[in-house]
């Protein structure tokens, strides 16, 4: 499930904090892919969203640090 999901279904109480924290742990993220000129910019990955929410205030930084400790990571090109 897409983190996104994950962080809106625990804001919502759908699921607990414990099993939100659970389910981003085993999650797959993807980095930023940024892209030399002539394509500059970037494509977020999907760790910017735990990164976001860290500095919302919506996951602690301990919470952050349980999640990149179990955190696998997809190839990129």
């Amino acid at each position: 499930m897409d983190p996104t999901e994950i962080l809106s279904r625990g804001r919502d109480g759908t699921i607990s904090r414990a099993e939100m924290i659970r389910q981003l742990s085993a999650s797959m993220f993807t980095r930023t892919l940024s892209r030399p000129w002539p394509h500059d910019g970037s494509i977020p990955g999907t760790w910017d969203v735990v990164a976001a929410a860290e500095l919302t205030g919506e996951l602690s930084a301990a919470e952050v640090d349980t999640i990149r400790a179990s955190a696998r990571w997809a190839e990129s090109d």
